[in-house]
């Protein structure tokens, strides 16, 4: 993924996944690479190190929101994550509004 994918997909500031980046690299978690398919932008690739780290912290990460989620079943499980998903959009959108601006 490029830092602007990434950006999009989690809805931060640019700026803010370029540190991110910066110091993931430092850590040895990730590497970029210029793009194969455009040379102006960066791919950003998890390292062997930050696939370890990954595979090691995404099973504390499913229980934890497996314990958030106890309490609400399946039909409002779907409920939330449609509301979530218009919010989602509804911010990408006045985000490139904004970015139009200037701002």
């Amino acid at each position: 993924m490029t830092p602007t994918q990434i950006s999009v997909w989690t809805q931060t500031e640019l700026h803010n996944i370029t540190t991110l980046v910066a110091r993931l690299k430092r850590e040895d978690l990730v590497s970029t690479k210029r793009s194969d398919i455009d040379k102006r932008s960066i791919d950003v690739c998890l390292t062997d190190k930050g696939r370890m780290i990954l595979e090691q912290t995404m099973p504390i990460a499913q229980e934890v929101i497996d314990n958030i989620m106890l309490s609400i079943n399946t039909t409002k499980a779907l409920k939330l994550s449609k509301m979530l998903e218009v919010i989602r959009d509804n911010t990408v959108c006045i985000q490139q509004q904004w970015a139009n601006l200037g701002l």
